[in-house]
């Protein structure tokens, strides 16, 4: 693994700055911010540590290497298995206050995962990656080039408040940037229908916890109730309309006038 990850940043490495090292221990320096980085990168590593004790210790040295306000991106394979150990380092992070450590993706809450006691659920994402050429990296004549690559992850900032813990709601958030913390997140491949589109949400409801949520995006609702996007987006996408309450909730009867 070693030897790949020095062919895959080769063409960033030309002055030497990329730090090869076999555990970390040898990571030059720990004094001070010595030592310490920007981002930490933890990937498919959690599942081979055989105890929840040892999990916790590599987390715990981690952590204890990143700098203020630097970020932690945590992944496991897309599977039920890989989702408990996420969800285990998620839950390690709720344990801490929001001042110590806030989520950044990709949940837009830091309330209990609404997965992770359902037994047919877990939490993960899709993407189409492209085999490693088989001059750097063997692999077998009737593998693919390319593999529908399953995942999970979490990214964690430290000793920083995200704005969904700083601002009570989306309206205090003055940015893009800064709304976009609230936002639900996409969990699954947008359902096509006619002339409807059916996304599944994970959402930050009126307390503190999450919940999933099921939206239905009708061509009637047209570009301000986010149609034209949503024919776009794509699982894992942030969905930025607001909730469009259907007609049929809008009236006081069915001929009845408008209640806003």
């Amino acid at each position: 693994m070693s030897e790949l990850g020095k062919f895959l940043t080769k063409d960033l490495n030309d002055d030497g700055n990329v730090l090869w090292v076999d555990s970390l221990a040898m990571i030059p320096g720990s004094g001070g911010e010595r030592g310490k980085f920007d981002i930490i990168i933890l990937g498919y590593v959690l599942q081979e540590v055989s105890s929840a004790k040892g999990r916790l210790l590599v987390i715990e040295a981690l952590w204890s290497r990143l700098k203020d306000e630097g970020v932690i991106i945590v992944v496991e394979p897309g599977s039920p298995k890989g989702f408990r150990y996420i969800n285990a380092f998620r839950d390690w992070v709720l344990a801490k206050d929001r001042k110590s450590a806030s989520i950044i993706g990709p949940c837009p809450h830091h309330g209990q995962c609404p997965m992770a006691k359902h037994p047919d659920l877990w939490c993960h994402f899709s993407q189409i990656t492209q085999k490693i050429p088989n001059t750097v990296f063997p692999k077998r004549p009737a593998e693919p080039d390319t593999v529908n690559e399953k995942y999970s992850y979490l990214i964690v900032q430290k000793n920083a408040e995200t704005p969904n813990v700083k601002y009570e709601n989306i309206d205090q958030a003055k940015t893009a940037i800064e709304k976009s913390y609230f936002w639900p997140r996409i969990i699954r491949p947008a359902i096509g229908k006619h002339k409807h589109i059916i996304l599944d949400l994970c959402t930050k409801d009126s307390g503190k916890t999450g919940q999933l949520q099921r939206r239905v995006i009708a061509k009637s609702h047209g570009i301000e109730g986010g149609y034209r996007m949503a024919k776009r987006m794509k699982w894992g996408d942030l969905w930025y309309f607001k909730h469009r309450v259907p007609n049929k909730f809008r009236k006081e009867g069915r001929f009845g006038k408008r209640l806003w």
